[in-house]
């Protein structure tokens, strides 16, 4: 179904961070110490965060203002916007400030106190191209980001067509968090839900992910090497037709889920009709269920085919055969235009 996710940002690299300041300290207060200093500080951060690839490629900039607070065992807590740039530089910026090790807490009279600070944080494209052989924004570099092909905006696309909502998750809405490594090849690997809403939902979000075809990978000196990001996403309640309810999109477009011709009992019935159970199956005592997977088209065709989730080799072929010679659905909608929708279909093998 389209539009289940919106991308919030994309976490993937030049930096120039401030000094964090605290508010105003009483003479009784040491205010907190990031470990090592302003010095350590900095490095930190110019080591971690990573400037966005489209930030960067729409030469945007300038100096997002964090505050945070410092609690009494020294860890960071309530990271929060106070002067916003870019939904991608305050979400980079977000991200690393809420990675910080542990500070020396603030004391008074001698005692942990929490504190607030605020700390500034600059992107800056420093690459003028003023020289003859000096490279711009957006221009070749032995050293780049891996990037997915088409940028934030395919990766929205692969997801609305290829993500398949586990009906339990039909009124879920929040926002989840994916991290995972782009490897030197450019495949995505070592994926994992570190915000969840649901454990059906991330496993979901997991397959689709390390199913994603290949990205550009991340060069440095030259050579391919792996990165790890961490890409914030919001997922909204499902618009759709359940339960035979209608509902509608977050446009307030009405969206139609695809339909067999004549509806559910005639789905069934032509299951019924066409499916036979595998000898070698029904000799031994077999019974199983299979979950087929695949796409119904805009012209309502059924497409590419294949077993989701089986209990037998032989159930996936023969359900895989029969929903391959399903007639033409009628297709899904938002709206009045046609959409393409990828399909989950339970078929029970049972001997009576």
């Amino acid at each position: 179904m389209k539009h289940l996710f919106v991308i919030l940002a994309a976490v993937m690299s030049l930096l120039f961070p401030q000094t964090a300041m605290s508010d105003p300290l009483p003479d009784n207060i040491v205010g907190a110490q990031f470990p090592g200093g302003t010095e350590q500080l900095i490095k930190f951060l110019s080591e971690n965060i990573k400037y966005p690839i489209e930030c960067e490629k729409q030469g945007v900039q300038g100096r997002v203002i964090l505050r945070i607070v410092i609690d009494k065992d020294g860890s960071v807590t309530d990271v929060e916007v106070a002067k916003s740039v870019h939904p991608l530089l305050d979400a980079e910026a977000v991200r690393v400030a809420s990675s910080m090790p542990r500070w020396q807490p603030a004391t008074k009279d001698g005692q942990p106190v929490r504190i607030r600070y605020t700390l500034p944080i600059t992107f800056s494209l420093n690459t003028p191209a003023t020289e003859k052989g000096s490279k711009g924004v957006g221009q070749a570099s032995r050293d780049r980001d891996a990037t997915y092909p088409g940028g934030l905006e395919a990766i929205k696309k692969y997801l609305d067509k290829n993500f398949v909502r586990p009906l339990e998750c039909s009124n879920i809405e929040g926002n989840m968090e994916v991290a995972f490594i782009v490897d030197e090849e450019g495949k995505v690997s070592m994926v994992e839900v570190t915000k969840s809403l649901h454990p059906k939902l991330d496993k979901a979000l997991t397959q689709v992910f390390m199913n994603m075809p290949k990205w550009q990978p991340a060069m440095r000196d030259g050579k391919p090497r792996q990165m790890r990001f961490t890409m914030p996403l919001h997922y909204f309640q499902h618009k759709g037709v359940v339960d035979g309810e209608e509902v509608y999109d977050e446009k307030g477009q009405l969206v139609t889920m695809p339909q067999f011709p004549g509806g559910g009992n005639k789905l069934k019935e032509f299951l019924a009709d066409n499916i036979h159970y595998p000898v070698e199956c029904e000799e031994s005592g077999i019974m199983g269920k299979v979950v087929v997977e695949f796409v119904v088209e805009k012209d309502g065709k059924v497409t590419k085919v294949k077993p989701y989730k089986s209990s037998d080799p032989a159930f996936n072929e023969e359900a895989c055969r029969v929903v391959k010679k399903m007639p033409r659905w009628t297709p899904g909608k938002v709206g009045d235009e046609p959409i393409t929708v990828n399909y989950k279909l339970p078929i029970t093998f049972r001997l009576r």
